[in-house]
């Protein structure tokens, strides 16, 4: 929504506190709409700053045109994005989605950020639009979807004969990935077996990634083993 009618007066301080909220483990998902991103004036905003888009777009910031959403290669392998497991026909389910109603615009991913779905033909600088991006924010998590029409995943597909689990899945797996489930954690470790003896010799695996789940080479793993 348009928080400038709701709370005008006090907005610095209120939105400070939602980004507070994220930076401190809490989560937050911002979604396309007439309300929503540069259309809600949250250019130069604390919320701005935790999203994973950049807002400040010139002139009228959506774009009415219907589209297909792309998956990325970040998305190929996020968890937000894989609805199923196998990867090649995973991409194939995205690509049969209905196409979506129009989008906010943006000025693209901030650093650091995972671009999971992007738009087939528009460009935010070099790199293609972002539709849905991820990021890590301090201890929280922020998502970003541009459109408003997400719920043709649903209604939509189910009408083509298609059901509508693709929908559901989709934002299961976001809100798992928001907040923090452990199999969606950026650094994880591996043990070969959950028991072992005293004395023992034990080869534990880290395995550390990056927003768009991409292996983050010669990563630095600190950590500390403690009694029961």
């Amino acid at each position: 929504f348009d928080y400038e009618p709701f709370f005008e007066r006090d907005s610095a301080r209120l939105l400070g506190n939602i980004a507070q909220y994220v930076r401190e483990g809490g989560a937050l998902a911002m979604l396309g709409g007439d309300r929503s991103f540069d259309l809600g004036k949250y250019g130069g905003t604390a919320v701005a700053d935790v999203l994973p888009v950049q807002l400040g777009v010139p002139g009228d910031p959506v774009d009415i045109a219907a589209f297909s959403p792309v998956l990325t290669e970040a998305g190929a392998r996020h968890p937000v994005t894989r609805l199923v497991g196998d990867v090649g026909e995973n991409a194939a389910l995205w690509a049969r989605l209905p196409p979506m109603h129009g989008t906010n615009l943006t000025l693209g991913a901030v650093p650091g950020a995972g671009v999971l779905l992007a738009h087939p033909s528009r460009n935010a600088g070099e790199a293609a639009l972002p539709i849905l991006a991820v990021r890590q924010v301090g201890l929280g998590r922020t998502l970003a979807l541009t459109v408003d029409s997400s719920w043709r995943w649903s209604f939509a597909q189910a009408a083509r004969g298609g059901g509508n689990q693709a929908y559901l899945r989709f934002w299961k797996a976001a809100m798992r990935w928001l907040v923090g489930d452990p199999d969606d954690q950026a650094v994880l470790l591996e043990l070969p077996r959950e028991n072992v003896e005293p004395g023992e010799l034990l080869r534990v695996t880290a395995r550390v990634r990056d927003a768009g789940f991409g292996p983050v080479v010669g990563a630095t793993v600190v950590g500390s083993v403690t009694g029961p």
